[in-house]
């Protein structure tokens, strides 16, 4: 018997980046990354080498996209190097930092090319993007378990930057883009994937 984990199959988004479905399968099966990262790794990471969660080298995406039950092409949409756009050294020790558009995060989205600096707001929604947060891209400590609560809103938050995460952790459907939207944001994504993009492009990375 197969085994799966608990997924909703409208799931991810169109271009829902890998960091945003990691954080819902942490929380729909109350996990934590490294109890993911044994089921869909390549093999097992080094002591002491942190892993970079934005690279795809290390996922086995045929049995990752078994686990969730959805064709490993709609994961593999939420890597730059997947989409051939920035190709991300897994050895980097710089950890790019994750940036919000406030109206995506409400719908529980974030895009995989708000890891590019070179956009500076939503393509969709033309609001500018928030300073980036490098706690947010660290997986291994923002997870379902370690996140404040807000006194004031009870949602879940992250601790340094205050972003709400409740719409990626807490929220009854995994998928709230509508019709109108995913077809806005695949014709965006398609469209700057076939772009030369210089690597000091990658949120977090130093031109220099």
């Amino acid at each position: 018997m197969s085994y799966r984990l608990t997924w909703d199959s409208l799931a991810p988004a169109p271009y829902e980046s890998a960091w945003s479905v990691f954080l819902k399968v942490l929380s729909a099966n109350y996990m934590s990354m490294p109890e993911l990262e044994e089921l869909i790794q390549r093999e097992p990471a080094q002591r002491r080498v942190p892993r970079n969660h934005l690279d795809s080298g290390w996922i086995d995406f045929d049995r990752y996209a078994s686990l969730l039950g959805v064709a490993s092409e709609r994961l593999k949409e939420g890597f730059l190097d997947q989409l051939e756009i920035t190709p991300i050294n897994p050895t980097r020790q710089i950890r790019p930092g994750i940036r919000q558009c406030p109206r995506c995060c409400k719908l529980g989205y974030h895009c995989v090319l708000f890891d590019l600096s070179i956009i500076k707001e939503c393509p969709w929604h033309r609001c500018k993007l928030t300073e980036s947060c490098t706690h947010c891209s660290f997986l291994r400590t923002l997870n379902p378990f370690t996140q404040v609560i807000a006194w004031w809103s009870g949602e879940r938050i992250c601790p340094i930057c205050g972003t709400s995460l409740d719409r990626f952790i807490n929220a009854p459907r995994l998928n709230a883009i509508d019709e109108t939207l995913k077809y806005t944001i695949i014709g965006y994504c398609k469209e700057v994937s076939v772009r030369p993009v210089p690597s000091s492009a990658l949120v977090g990375v130093s031109s220099k």
